[in-house]
């Protein structure tokens, strides 16, 4: 008989057994565990409301329900599921912010589990549409993603009044990224805004406002003229690309940026020399 895979791990349904359950222990036809499970699964699978989750639930296969800890309806001759009213009590009614960090921790494990080299994560903030607060305010998320796997390991709530900058640490901090993990983050657009470095936006359709783009756009056509393929020669792209990166530029006094780099690294580190600071070559 041909084994059915399956996303759940026990490890996933440990986690969620630390969740507490809010419910009254009378009239319960679901463990905690199954039912959040369940709803994780469904999630994953593309589920955004209640509806679809009990959808979800519904269509999956026995041995996807039987692993977490369906129980078997012998009336109906197959494994319960939960309904959507049952989905929708126990989704309102716990800890969510426990439930997020259980999952995101469990995603990021997944995630991680054969994968090399750093981490590449990109903050970003989103506001719940649908959602909102007691005091009749929208809910917002910054949530921290990770860039090749498109996944999101962890995110917090924005207190409101405030904007996404206040809770980078926070993010950061609940992500739980594992000490000595080499890892990229891209807080562009947080570090501008925090340090309070002012911001230029082209206009649409306006290529002089954007003379440096321009400029190097028509260097690489230097190189890969219009209707060339790209080449799959890493050595060659790698080679350009040190040639263009080498160039002496008018605004740094005709030095290259390797030159200025150095420098600048040499200022906050006189004990340093040129030949321990690195090139962009």
């Amino acid at each position: 008989m041909e084994t059915v895979k399956t996303p759940v791990s026990p490890g996933l349904l440990g986690m969620l057994g630390s969740v507490p359950d809010p419910r009254d222990p009378r009239g319960k036809r679901h463990a905690l565990a199954f039912v959040l499970v369940v709803c994780v699964v469904a999630t994953l699978a593309g589920a955004k409301n209640y509806r679809e989750i009990a959808g979800n639930a519904a269509g999956m296969p026995r041995p996807l329900l039987k692993k977490p800890g369906a129980k078997w309806d012998w009336f109906n001759f197959r494994y319960s599921y939960p309904s959507m009213q049952t989905i929708r009590n126990v989704l309102t009614g716990i800890d969510a912010a426990g439930l997020d960090r259980i999952t995101c921790a469990w995603l990021f494990a997944q995630a991680r589990k054969d994968a090399e080299g750093e981490l590449e994560i990109a903050p970003g903030g989103k506001v719940m549409r649908g959602a909102w607060t007691d005091e009749n305010d929208k809910v917002t998320l910054f949530s921290a993603m990770l860039h090749r796997e498109a996944v999101t390991i962890a995110q917090v709530r924005v207190p409101d009044g405030t904007s996404e900058i206040t809770q980078t640490g926070a993010l950061l901090n609940a992500a739980d990224i594992p000490e000595g993990e080499p890892v990229l983050v891209t807080l562009d657009a947080a570090l501008t805004l925090a340090s309070s470095i002012p911001v230029y936006f082209a206009h649409a359709h306006s290529p002089w406002e954007r003379g440096t783009n321009e400029n190097t756009n028509g260097l690489l056509r230097e190189y890969f003229p219009k209707g060339t393929d790209i080449t799959g020669d890493i050595r060659y792209l790698q080679a350009v690309a040190d040639e263009i990166n080498d160039r002496p530029r008018a605004i740094l006094g005709f030095r290259t940026p390797a030159e200025v780099f150095a420098e600048l690294l040499l200022a906050d580190n006189p004990g340093d020399n040129l030949s321990s600071v690195a090139s962009t070559g």
